[in-house]
C-alpha cells in the first residue's frame, strides 16, 4: 500500500464527481447563451419598431 495504490483507488471517485459537474456547466452555458441571444433579438425588434 503505497501512494500509487491510494491514487488508483481515488480515481473512480474523481471521475464520478467531474462528469456531473461538466454536465451542469454545459447546461449553464446553454441557458446563458440562449438568454443572451433572446435579449439581443428583443432589443433589435424594439429598436426597429
Amino acid at each position: 500500500m503505497g501512494p500509487k495504490s491510494t491514487a488508483i483507488q481515488q480515481t473512480p471517485i474523481i471521475k464520478l464527481t467531474t462528469q456531473p459537474q461538466q454536465g451542469l456547466i454545459k447546461t449553464y452555458l446553454i441557458i446563458f447563451f440562449l438568454t443572451l441571444i433572446l435579449s439581443i433579438l428583443i432589443t433589435i425588434n424594439l429598436n426597429c419598431s
